[in-house]
């Protein structure tokens, strides 16, 4: 799917730059001016009307130029992010179970939750004897599990995976790790105070919107978060969404659509 927006967003005419950092972020009389960006070799900087930001929010702030209030940059440090690592593994074997994804809680194993893709649709596992799960760990960068060896990992999901009995070793056909910073906002008993100084400092800039899970440090599912990003662009051409209020009924997007609602 967003191969599918890339494709259409150069159709008409956007520039895509991949591998890129944002690491500055410049400003003046409330608004911003340009960002630098880097791809480890080189620096650019871009300048433009209006700016559209899903980086998290503790990283937006800490990389304005110049610097926000202490407090400000104080409050971005006090929120924190969990991370998680997926290992992706194609079996050959029958279904293991019937739901699309399920939580995990069994002390015995350090598995969050197991996605199965062929319950998302048959169009991602076309192959009828095989299915392809997803083993998420959830996890700290730089802790034992996120710094795990992508074989050891994919060993650890497996050996978990057949302990508690959703599949067979013996059926593992191929696997892939994917590491995934900063997905999930950490809701600590500080973190209302700490994102409201936030995101009050932010409102001042009238040409930047902070969209997605990261960037709104909220925790949003992933409908929910392409949501944001639309209506984002439609604030710009006119639009008045309040970015806020999507998933504050704690609905799905996928389920609206296909209630006909």
């Amino acid at each position: 799917m967003y191969e599918k927006i890339a494709e259409n967003f150069l159709k008409n005419n956007g520039c895509l730059l991949l591998n890129h950092r944002v690491v500055k972020i410049n400003h003046q009389n409330n608004k911003i001016k340009s960002i630098v960006i880097s791809n480890k070799s080189k620096q650019k900087t871009i300048s433009s009307d209006s700016y559209i930001s899903s980086m998290p929010i503790t990283e937006l702030v800490q990389r304005l130029s110049p610097q926000p209030p202490k407090e400000i940059i104080q409050a971005s440090k006090n929120l924190h992010y969990r991370s998680f690592v997926t290992a992706s593994l194609v079996l050959s074997s029958s279904e293991p179970f019937p739901d699309t994804w399920i939580y995990v809680h069994s002390p015995e194993v350090k598995i969050g939750r197991v996605q199965n893709f062929k319950k998302w649709s048959h169009f991602m596992v076309s192959d009828p004897d095989k299915i392809a799960l997803g083993v998420e760990y959830f996890c700290t960068e730089g802790d034992e599990l996120w710094s795990m060896t992508d074989k050891d990992l994919i060993e650890l999901a497996l050996t978990e995976l057949e302990k508690i009995k959703l599949i067979k070793k013996s059926d593992y056909l191929d696997g892939f790790v994917v590491r995934a910073e900063k997905a999930y906002p950490v809701y600590d008993s500080s973190y209302p105070k700490n994102i409201k100084l936030v995101k009050e400092y932010l409102a001042n800039f009238k040409n930047l919107i902070s969209i997605g899970r990261g960037g709104l440090f909220k925790y949003n599912n992933m409908d929910h978060s392409i949501l944001t990003g639309l209506y984002a662009a439609e604030n710009l051409l006119g639009a008045s969404h309040n970015l806020e209020e999507v998933n504050a009924d704690q609905e799905y997007q996928e389920e609206k659509t296909e209630n006909g609602d």
